[in-house]
């Protein structure tokens, strides 16, 4: 399976019912047509269902397969409120010059 189904499913798992196409085509960086695609393979392979709103919801197959690869427990949206950027107490002057350690040697003239 591909990465970006699991991705999907890992969506569906963390929204529930709440969900929006647009956020899935921001998230995979696809367009409409490409998530429809995809959103159609899951349903042929039995991951996505319709429920009686006709909402997507997980399969039992699809809650399966997130549990067999440690999947089952991860929001998506706890992840993006983590913020990845450490930020240094000394920063680089703007205006200096940045030369790496042994540029010298790895540089090759043209």
């Amino acid at each position: 399976m591909d990465f970006r189904h699991e991705l999907i499913l890992i969506y569906f798992a963390s929204v529930e019912d709440d969900f929006l196409l647009s956020d899935l085509v921001e998230l995979l960086g696809i367009d409409y047509g490409i998530l429809d695609e995809m959103l159609q393979t899951l349903i042929n392979e039995s991951y996505l269902v319709y429920d009686e709103y006709n909402l997507f919801v997980l399969s039992e197959h699809a809650q399966l397969l997130l549990r067999s690869k440690n999947l089952h427990n991860i929001n998506l949206f706890e992840l993006q409120q983590k913020s990845p950027i450490k930020y240094v107490d000394n920063p680089l002057p703007i205006n200096g010059l940045y030369v790496p350690k042994h540029f010298d040697k790895k540089f090759k003239s043209y």
